[in-house]
């Protein structure tokens, strides 16, 4: 694996056993995907509603699928009412998911 310098904007070291991600969540598309890059923020298009945390929850669910870890290990720890949140992600290195979401947001 190849070394990601400097991290993308959206990447930060969230704690000593994961990353967060900084979000600007667009709910209600036509389908889920990474969108790119908004500011310091990853877009990320949503198809779920903004309606009783319906699009949070296929936000976390999207982003665990996408980098292959448990749902159990992806959070909302910031935003749950705002477009713009911030996704906690346990039990992974800083590195692996820059260098994933740099490759996915490359094939897309």
């Amino acid at each position: 694996m190849t070394d990601i310098s400097p991290l993308p904007p959206y990447l930060h070291p969230g704690s000593p056993d994961g990353v967060s991600i900084r979000i600007r969540a667009s709910p209600g598309a036509r389908h889920n995907r990474l969108e790119g890059i908004y500011g310091a923020a990853l877009r990320v298009r949503i198809k779920a509603p903004p309606v009783d945390g319906k699009a949070n929850l296929a936000l976390t669910r999207f982003l665990a699928d996408l980098l292959q870890v448990p749902r159990g290990a992806v959070r909302l720890t910031h935003g749950e009412t705002s477009r713009d949140k911030i996704v906690h992600i346990a039990g992974v290195q800083l590195d692996t998911i820059a260098h994933q979401l740099t490759e996915l947001l490359q094939d897309s």
